[in-house]
């Protein structure tokens, strides 16, 4: 993410209202447009902060690009399609509802939250990850090691303000030690979850929490939520979707004849979660274009099996 004023004012704040020679004002869906001149007397760096290492640095232009956004991603999503539905329209109203509508403390109230609880690797986080692309936003994901315990406030406050101000989709992955029902014994994970409340009290962007411990939430957060969606085990239709999903990313968007109705009912039996089928796609492409050919049956079934070795070592 490029933002020169905001790495600034983080690193550089004796620059603050210092400007050498004429600035040009673009709107942040404008392109700028220069001369040769003015191309000539720019640097080939530019300060910019990175969504995945979660650090500022200078960026290599040469290597600067627009977010390629795979606005069909969300289509693949295994969630009824009531539920994306849902999901859809309150992503969209969102920059609509926070000019419009206000809580009756000015600034409270104009974020809009989801909470999405059920086991690994049903489409939890992805479920982010695709809204993010259909709405062509970035995605700021946090989880309890970017945040820590001391300064956790200081620390939320600022990446979450990060995301509004970039027009971002923020997710909070296994949101759990910041959201577990507080009690007498451990004041320290209490305040946690108070920091989380009173965060979320004041928040203007979009922000998902993940969890797969909705039992053991605080009843304090049921008023901030605004929409909770359940997400169960994967039926076996979710799960031949997936396999013929992760297959064709792995053999240039054509689903091989070998993916057929044998195969699947096959793959389903392993009853393996997105996450994991995802994982054994990837291995086995990874041999096939290790032995320069396409991939087989018999690279995902050896995948498998390797996998279940190690499960069965693992509970013996």
């Amino acid at each position: 993410m490029i933002d020169t004023q905001e790495y600034d004012n983080n690193f550089r704040p004796w620059q603050k209202g210092f400007v050498l020679g004429s600035t040009i004002e673009i709107e942040p869906d404008e392109k700028p447009t220069l001369n040769e001149e003015q191309l000539l007397i720019c640097t080939d760096t530019v300060a910019g902060f990175s969504l995945v290492t979660k650090k500022w640095g200078y960026l290599d232009v040469d290597h600067v690009r627009e977010i390629d956004f795979n606005t069909s991603a969300f289509d693949m999503l295994a969630l009824s399609e009531e539920k994306k539905s849902m999901v859809a329209a309150l992503v969209r109203s969102a920059k609509a509802s926070s000019d419009t509508y206000d809580d009756l403390i000015k600034g409270k109230g104009k974020g809009v939250i989801f909470l999405l609880h059920g086991p690994a690797g049903v489409g939890k986080t992805f479920t982010a990850e695709s809204i993010a692309d259909l709405s062509q936003r970035p995605l700021y994901t946090l989880n309890c090691s970017d945040l820590g315990v001391k300064d956790a406030e200081m620390r939320l406050t600022a990446a979450l303000s990060l995301a509004v101000k970039w027009n971002a989709v923020a997710l909070i992955d296994e949101a759990d030690v910041f959201m577990a029902e507080r009690s007498l014994n451990d004041l320290e994970r209490n305040e946690l979850v108070s920091v989380l409340l009173r965060v979320l009290e004041y928040f203007e962007g979009i922000l998902f929490l993940t969890t797969n411990r909705a039992e053991t939430i605080d009843p304090a957060f049921k008023s901030q939520i605004h929409l909770k969606i359940a997400y169960p085990n994967l039926s076996t239709e979710s799960k031949r979707q997936l396999w013929c999903v992760f297959i064709k990313q792995g053999m240039a968007q054509q689903l091989p004849a070998w993916v057929d109705d044998q195969f699947l009912d096959k793959a389903v039996e392993y009853n393996m979660n997105g996450r994991q089928i995802k994982n054994v796609v990837r291995v086995a492409y990874a041999l096939a274009q290790d032995k320069k050919r396409d991939m087989c049956p018999e690279d995902i079934f050896s995948v498998v099996q390797l996998i279940r070795s190690f499960e069965e070592d693992v509970d013996a």
